[in-house]
C-alpha cells in the first residue's frame, strides 16, 4: 500500500539511464505474473529498447497509484479502468499488454 512506503529517502538520479539520454516513447507494455509474490512489467519504446521492472503487489500498487497521479495533470486521455492482473497457466506467458 502506498501509505506503508518510504518516502523518506530523497530521491537520487540513476547513474545510467537504460533507455537513453533523452526521454523514450513507449509503445508497448506487458504485465506478467512471476511468481505469488511478483509480477514483471514490461515496457517497450517505439525504437524497439525494452526496460522490465519487477515488482511486489505492494510496489504495483504504488507504480498504478503514481499513474493515477500523473494522469490528472496530463491531457491523455489514458483509462486504467478494468484493468487487472489475471492468473495465467505459465508463469511468463503475458496477462496483460
Amino acid at each position: 500500500m502506498v501509505t506503508n512506503s518510504d518516502y523518506v529517502k530523497p530521491f537520487e538520479p540513476a547513474k545510467k539511464q537504460p533507455l537513453a539520454e533523452i526521454p523514450a516513447l513507449i509503445v508497448k507494455s506487458y504485465l506478467r505474473r512471476i511468481d505469488k509474490k511478483q509480477v514483471e512489467i514490461e515496457l517497450i519504446s517505439l525504437e524497439g529498447a525494452a526496460v522490465k521492472l519487477r515488482l511486489t503487489q505492494d510496489m504495483l500498487h504504488n507504480f498504478c497509484n503514481m499513474l493515477i497521479q500523473v494522469h490528472a495533470k496530463t491531457d491523455w486521455h489514458l483509462t486504467l479502468t478494468g484493468v487487472e492482473l489475471s492468473d495465467v497457466s505459465q508463469p511468463d506467458a503475458p496477462a496483460l499488454h
